[in-house]
């Protein structure tokens, strides 16, 4: 009876001793993958992950694929506005033994701990990735074209009004064609249209070679057939040059070059 007292005494214990000894950690599979230059998705890293359980594989996987994403903005800021947004080229899966995708597995607290993850490794290599961007675009941009008038003639004897556009190259690139896009305002700052073609937008072709410090642009003739047409809105430029690049230039980055308020 002392011996079955004792057993019943000393397997309590045993078992909490079993209880609280650490659990052995579970293997999971990593595999992150990006985009290459023809859309594909190619595999970046594929590795094994130990954790405790499926919620610390997932947010040890996400904390590997926001470290990529830091590498990739930091990449991005050396290369300027040539790289394209990294977070839509890249991917990951994690999956455990089984080959059980977990990424979007629901685990308490999951949406902030994530949310922190991202905002202490990612957000600010991601800030100073598009501030580096806005700056080189606006170098870019400040350094393009120069626009040095653009006005409406005087209605003609059928109401046709002439639209003038002059710019000059501040480019080290060859304009082989430049194009602007605009609309006639009358005198009390309203949107009019051409009372005859039915169109507001009026879209001016400018044929090169303009050589860097060369000017460019001319007369349209009768854009617009409208008594009551009296300013130009300039709304977009566009730029094509010789070695085949282009540079579009539209709302306020238009002030950067010359467009009056």
């Amino acid at each position: 009876m002392k011996r079955i007292f004792v057993c019943l005494f000393i397997l309590p214990i045993l078992m909490s001793a079993c209880v609280n000894r650490s659990t052995p950690n579970r293997t999971y599979t990593y595999i992150s993958y990006s985009n290459d230059n023809k859309g594909c998705e190619v595999e970046n890293n594929h590795e094994m992950i130990e954790a405790a359980d499926d919620s610390t594989a997932i947010v040890t996987a996400f904390e590997r694929y926001f470290i990529s994403l830091k590498t990739m903005y930091e990449m991005g800021r050396m290369l300027g506005d040539t790289l394209k947004v990294p977070s839509q080229n890249m991917t990951f899966e994690i999956k455990d033994s089984f080959g059980k995708e977990l990424k979007n597995e629901f685990f308490n607290n999951r949406d902030s701990i994530l949310a922190n993850l991202y905002e202490e490794i990612v957000l600010p290599s991601k800030m100073k990735y598009f501030d580096e961007v806005v700056k080189v675009r606006r170098d870019k941009i400040n350094n393009s074209v120069k626009l040095m008038s653009y006005y409406l003639s005087s209605p003609n004897s059928a109401s046709g009004v002439d639209a003038y556009v002059y710019y000059k190259n501040l480019s080290d690139k060859t304009i082989k064609y430049f194009y602007w896009e605009g609309y006639p305002i009358n005198a009390v700052g309203d949107q009019v249209n051409c009372e005859i073609r039915g169109n507001k937008v009026f879209r001016g072709k400018d044929t090169g070679p303009i050589k860097k410090g060369q000017s460019g642009g001319g007369c349209w003739g009768c854009a617009w057939y409208n008594w009551t047409a009296k300013k130009l809105i300039i709304t977009s430029i566009e730029i094509e040059y010789m070695d085949g690049s282009s540079l579009h230039i539209s709302g306020d980055d238009l002030y950067e070059i010359g467009k009056k308020k």
